[in-house]
């Protein structure tokens, strides 16, 4: 092509001369699904399913931004957002724990919306159930995750009920929460409450509590000593535990149950 050449004329139409502000054609989704085995009944999410997640997301990015903007009068307690936000969001893991450990078939089989935990414990929650695989096997392995399950209706419910998330807590929600964790509800006015951790030592199974000075359980440093005269551990480290209850699961006699077998 010559310099003098110019180029090749462009238009907004289609091959067939369709308007370029045309629709798409029409789509009429599958009313089921094939997964795995199983043939779904209906589509699996609905909108306000979808509108309710959403939400969600965005109370959890409002509760991770008052976090780092909050100034916490509290030892030890890192001044970086990201470190304040890892943090909070350990001491939510813990809670998320002891609540696991304090429901009862009682409680799960009632289902009731007084049951539902506060936004960070459904934090983890939620995050838990992102791994739906490690979920489901540790729901059949571990007795404290076993009624959590029975509880998913209220997670669905907080999906199709926005009230439930954007509206103060109920008194009733408030007071079941306080009574089976002997925690404040709010989690944010009861970090200081929080502030040690009980373990086991691996090797004597005495109960040590973590101090809180800059090594605690959430710290980078975590070390402990046992204190217990004669015991052979020495120091405690995260990889110590982690170590001591491999073993302990792989001297586990095997019943043929599901809280027997490794996940």
């Amino acid at each position: 092509m010559s310099e003098d050449s110019s180029p090749p004329a462009y238009s907004t139409s289609g091959a067939k001369g369709t308007a370029a502000n045309s629709f798409p054609p029409s789509y009429t989704p599958p009313s089921t699904y094939v997964i795995g085995s199983t043939t779904t009944t209906g589509p699996l999410v609905g909108l306000q399913e979808v509108k309710g997640h959403l939400l969600l997301l965005n109370i959890f990015a409002n509760l991770k931004s008052t976090v780092e903007k909050k100034e916490f009068i509290l030892p030890n307690v890192p001044h970086e957002k990201d470190r304040k936000w890892a943090w909070f969001v350990g001491l939510s893991v813990e809670r998320f724990d002891i609540w696991c450990r304090s429901i009862n078939p009682k409680d799960a089989s009632a289902a009731q919306l007084s049951a539902i935990p506060p936004i960070d414990v459904i934090m983890v929650w939620h995050s838990y159930m992102l791994n739906p695989r490690w979920y489901t096997e540790d729901c059949m392995r571990i007795p404290a995750c076993k009624n959590l399950k029975t509880l998913e209706p209220l997670f669905n419910e907080l999906l199709l009920n926005s009230s439930i998330l954007t509206e103060p807590p109920s008194k009733a929600r408030i007071e079941f929460w306080e009574r089976q964790s002997n925690l404040g509800f709010d989690l944010l006015n009861d970090v200081g409450k929080m502030s040690e951790k009980t373990i086991s030592c691996p090797a004597c199974d005495k109960r040590i509590s973590i101090r809180n000075d800059g090594s605690g359980y959430l710290q980078q440093k975590f070390s402990v000593f046992c204190l217990k005269p004669g015991c052979p551990m020495g120091e405690i480290t995260k990889e110590r535990m982690a170590l001591a209850k491999l073993a302990q699961d792989l001297s586990m006699t095997s019943t043929g149950n599901p809280e027997d077998s490794l996940a």
